[in-house]
């Protein structure tokens, strides 16, 4: 570290790099230039980079100083701001800049007042009376917070443990600075496209600075306009936004959200003994209705079978005896008999045999053979 002291001969005198390092020091080390709200009119707004990083300066008539800020700038050449940000010194070029963190429009009276003027005209206009009501049952849950971030550590945690079973679906997402609430409404936006039944939003503690974008006009009513319930857990249990009191259900801190999320699938692991006792009683009674009835049909059929079964005997029976009298080998037991000639055809006719033919002559116990001799 540079000795903080002016040098007292030209022997002793910095070089233009160690001047410039000693200054860079002072800003780096001097508590006031770290966290400055600083008043002014905006001027030679430049933007890069996609609006991620805009250049301009403020000044209040008499002086300026140039500015940075590496979010979105809603504010355009002409608007007056209370910005917050620290001081950046340049140590190459010998620069000096302001780093511009939040920014809110310079209107009249103080923050405190502001924000009362905007909650007091959000309620009038309804903004504050959600549509939507919670599930009573959670498989999916979006969450939009800082990733990593204790916060989301703390959920996860959480909910592995009070209900493994919901799905959740991180949305990282800018929690602080001028870019966070445009950041939230597109997370939000994001979580909508989704099968999420519920939304939370949840940081966590920080100064009262660093909850400013949760007091957002915009972000309020794209929380009120979501279809999707939306519960915000911001901050600690003293902090309470304008947010919170736009969601559907506002929680105190993102531990004490996971634990509400978590009651409907609490209610049922509680009420699981219970539940498997009826389950087991349903399933009992079905088994004997259906064992009864099972029953019931087997003697039916089993009679019904007897009954088909005797009806197609006695019609086998009749057919056998249509048969049986109807044969020509009955009529042999009567006296009868069938002539064949050698070819194995039938003599019908006298006239289909002549003198020394040999024939055969089938009885009904028996064929021989016979020479016809006149």
């Amino acid at each position: 570290m540079i000795p903080i002291f002016a040098p007292l001969s030209p022997e002793s005198s910095l070089t233009v790099t160690e001047l410039n390092g000693l200054i860079s020091e002072l800003f780096a080390y001097a508590e006031p230039f770290q966290q400055l709200w600083v008043t002014g009119e905006i001027g030679g707004i430049k933007t890069m980079h996609t609006r991620q990083q805009t250049y301009f300066y403020l000044t209040d008539g008499d002086a300026k100083i140039d500015c940075v800020c590496f979010r979105d700038f809603p504010f355009k050449t002409g608007d007056a701001i209370r910005a917050k940000g620290s001081i950046q010194f340049y140590r190459k070029k010998g620069t000096l800049q302001f780093q511009v963190t939040y920014a809110l429009p310079l209107g009249s009276g103080s923050l405190e007042e502001q924000l009362k003027q905007l909650a007091s005209r959000l309620k009038n206009e309804g903004v504050f009376n959600s549509n939507n009501r919670m599930p009573d049952w959670i498989n999916q849950m979006a969450i939009i917070t800082a990733s990593p971030s204790a916060a989301l550590s703390d959920i996860v945690s959480s909910l592995s443990v009070l209900a493994p079973s919901m799905e959740l679906v991180v949305i990282p997402t800018l929690m602080q600075g001028l870019g966070a609430p445009r950041d939230i409404i597109n997370a939000i936006q994001f979580a909508q496209q989704t099968r999420c039944d519920v939304i939370l939003i949840a940081r966590g503690g920080g100064s009262a600075d660093d909850l400013l974008p949760f007091h957002d006009e915009g972000l309020c009513r794209a929380i009120h306009a979501s279809p999707t319930p939306i519960v915000t857990a911001i901050g600690h249990e003293t902090d309470r936004s304008l947010a919170d009191f736009a969601a559907t259900h506002y929680v105190a801190t993102p531990t004490a959200a996971a634990h509400y999320l978590a009651q409907p699938t609490q209610r049922l692991i509680q009420a699981y003994p219970l539940l498997g006792q009826h389950i087991q009683h349903m399933v009992g009674s079905l088994w004997q209705r259906y064992h009864d009835s099972l029953l019931q049909y087997g003697t039916q059929m089993a009679r019904c079978l007897a009954h088909h079964t005797h009806l197609a005997m006695d019609t086998l029976s009749t057919q056998l005896r249509i048969i049986e009298a109807s044969s020509p080998l009955r009529k042999l037991t009567q006296g009868y008999s069938i002539v064949r000639k050698d070819s194995g055809s039938v003599v019908s006719s006298f006239h289909h045999v002549k003198t020394g033919d040999i024939v055969s002559i089938q009885l009904h116990d028996g064929t021989f053979s016979a020479n016809i001799i006149s």
